[in-house]
């Protein structure tokens, strides 16, 4: 194999392993995700609190 065909090889290599750096760095950690699922949650239970309070039914 020459040298050209070896280059292009570590060059996809290394584009490969950037590619899967940043996808995994745009990823929310279980950690924030139940975070950001606790929020939604309190938010729909002040939503149906408030409709339930100002909504004379």
């Amino acid at each position: 194999m020459s040298n050209k065909g070896l280059l292009i090889i570590v060059i996809l290599l290394l584009l490969a392993v950037f590619t899967m750096v940043f996808m995994r760095s745009n990823e929310e950690s279980p950690g924030e995700q139940i975070a950001n699922d606790f929020g939604e949650m309190t938010e729909e239970i002040g939503d149906e609190i408030d409709d339930a309070t100002t909504n004379p039914n």
